[in-house]
């Protein structure tokens, strides 16, 4: 099945030798779903996604 999506270049910008054991992401926010979706990348990534129901925060009024 040829691709939808033309080729693009890219350069990494950092490169690890081992993947961390912590991340900052977090979510994709729906405008950059949007954009990705108009690019036909969308659905692969909602389908690995996980869906949160509720977030709190780590120290809610200092407990």
């Amino acid at each position: 099945m040829p691709s939808l999506v033309p080729a693009t270049s890219c350069r990494i910008l950092e490169q690890r030798a081992e993947e961390p054991n912590i991340t900052r992401a977090f979510a994709v926010h729906a405008r950059a779903l949007e954009l990705l979706d108009a690019r036909g990348l969308a659905d692969d990534l909602v389908a690995r996604g996980h869906v949160i129901g509720q977030v709190s925060p780590a120290c809610a009024h200092g407990t």
